[in-house]
């Protein structure tokens, strides 16, 4: 059950900016002009390390990331890894452009 407060009461609630924000970020991947499904995407930086696959329509959703510089290495057969640094604080969206081996 929810705690009871009386009328009048005073009530402390505290929180910060980072809890406050919904920090995300959304990758595209692609390579020779198309989407790449099954792509691996890592975000590495402060206490994150998550990795994704990309969807069929070559994209992957990270959501509750703390704003940071983070480090994404993106990797998948045929092409040649990707490595790019970001910052993100908000909603963040990269486009990721693989070159075929």
């Amino acid at each position: 059950p929810a705690p009871s407060v009386s009328p009048g009461a005073n009530v402390n609630v505290s929180t910060t900016v980072e809890d406050a924000v919904a920090n995300t970020l959304r990758v595209v991947v692609t390579g020779g002009g198309a989407n790449v499904p099954g792509a691996n995407v890592s975000v590495v930086g402060g206490a994150v390390n998550q990795n994704q696959t990309t969807s069929s329509c070559g994209q992957v959703f990270f959501g509750g990331v703390p704003v940071n510089t983070y480090t994404i290495t993106v990797s998948a057969s045929g092409y040649q890894d990707a490595v790019e640094s970001i910052s993100i604080a908000g909603t963040t969206v990269i486009s990721v452009a693989l070159t075929p081996i």
